[in-house]
Formats: C-alpha cells, structure tokens, sequence
C-alpha cells in the first residue's frame, strides 16, 4: 500500500492530513503512532477508504483504493474498530460469521468455506468453545477478540486495527498483542494499527509511522524511530532508550521539556 502526498480535511478542520506519503510493507507489522490529535486513525481510515482524500492518492496493488468496490476492498482488507457495537443479544459464533459477507453472495447462505473460516478464525482466537456465549456476558478483552475473530473470518491479506488495546487493562493489551504478532509470522498477515502506548509500539512492530499535526514525520523501524532526540521534539517529553535481552529496546520517560 502507498500514499502518495495524501490531504484530508474535515469540515470544521483545515488540514487533518497534510501531503502524507508513506507506504505499508507487506508481511510486517506497521504500527501508526503520535500525540492526541495527530491524525493517525484518520490515516487509518483513509488506507481503509472510509476517508477519502481531498488531493493525492491511496494505492493498494496498484490500484487507487477509492476505485474499489466495497466487497472488492472487504476481501483485501479487515478492520477493528477502536468501538464497536452490536446487537445485545448477539452470540460469539454469530457475530463472528458475519466476517464472511463480503465472500457471499446476498441472501445466499454459507456454505463449507464458510464454514472453514469461521471454525479457523474461532480457534486462533480461543473462543472455540465459547461460540454460542453472548457477547454482553464478555469482559473487554474478550469482546475485542470476538471483533478480531469476525475480522479474520473475512480471511484478508491485510488487517487493520485501530487503537485495539484501548480500555483493556494489562494483561489483555499483551495478550492481544500476542495474537496479533502470531497473525503476522505465523500466517503471513499484513498489519497496521494504531497504538498509544509506545513501549508496545517498539516492541511488537516491524516499521512505525510517526504523525504529528497531521503531517508524517518519520518512518522506519523501532530503532531508527526511537531516539531521546524525536521523543522530544515529537511528545515534549525527555527519556532513556534501554534495551534488554528479553524484551528489546524500550523507552523510560524522564520528564517533560
């Protein structure tokens, strides 16, 4: 995927995306990161189409991504929303088969690939056997599994998640990560997110794009991104880049400027 000096503006706004050009490596993990405001989940959203530039152009295998066909674009891609909603009464496995909408034609049902996908997206999920729970008796984390569930049911090369660690306390934020990272090395999936937690970034990212203001400043792996330097000018905060053998290199905030 490619943007090519992509502008984006809301109403009330001048400039949400300002010339952004960056591209989106297949096979990695491309996590978007910045201040509040930034504009990153709206460049999510213009690389998912539901944000369409004003100048410049959003390309997926060379092709413009405004040219797509809602079902055309739903079999390259899959998004999470940061929220989501659903009926109340709604149950694990339902929710889930809905992933499979865009492979169907309407009114017709599924049929054994159907089938196929919503069994494998349960199972790397873990909610085989909570298929006919309903979703109000879920905590958070597992909610958002059931999403990510529904997602890869639409069986895309590429995933989109936006914010997905939001609301979630410490151990479900790593234990979706987990899933996230095995999606990707162990079954190929190209993946961008948004994340606000920048240790996580680091750690479970191939590439980052760093957005401020609207306009994308860096972009490139951890280590070349991450620096006491960009820390600073980006969030306004000083720190200490570290590294461990178990974990990598993280960041230690020291205080603000």
């Amino acid at each position: 995927m490619e943007l090519n000096r992509v502008t984006f503006a809301y109403k009330e706004k001048s400039h949400t995306l300002h010339e952004v050009t960056a591209s989106i490596e297949q096979g990695k993990i491309t996590t978007i990161i910045g201040p509040n405001g930034s504009g990153k989940s709206t460049l999510l959203g213009v690389l998912s189409r539901h944000c369409l530039p004003q100048s410049g152009e959003a390309v997926l295998d060379g092709k413009a991504i405004p040219a797509y066909k809602p079902r055309e674009l739903a079999r390259k891609l899959a998004v999470v929303h940061q929220q989501n909603e659903a009926p109340s009464d709604i149950t694990v496995e339902k929710l889930v088969a809905f992933g499979r909408l865009p492979h169907r034609k309407m009114w017709t049902p599924g049929g054994e690939e159907d089938d196929a996908a919503i069994e494998w997206a349960l199972e790397l999920t873990g909610l085989s056997g909570r298929r006919e729970q309903r979703l109000t008796e879920m905590s958070g984390g597992e909610r958002q599994r059931v999403w990510i569930a529904m997602a890869l049911a639409q069986r895309t090369p590429i995933l989109f998640l936006d914010e997905p660690t939001t609301f979630l306390d410490m151990f479900y934020q790593y234990e979706l990560l987990e899933l996230i990272r095995r999606l990707n090395v162990e079954h190929g999936l190209t993946i961008v997110m948004v994340l606000h937690d920048l240790n996580q970034a680091i750690r479970y990212s191939d590439r980052l794009l760093v957005m401020k203001e609207g306009k994308l400043l860096l972009q490139g792996p951890p280590e070349f991104v991450v620096t006491e330097h960009t820390m600073k000018e980006i969030y306004g905060i000083e720190v200490a880049i570290r590294s461990d053998e178990r974990t990598g290199m993280y960041m230690v905030p020291i205080g603000v400027k």
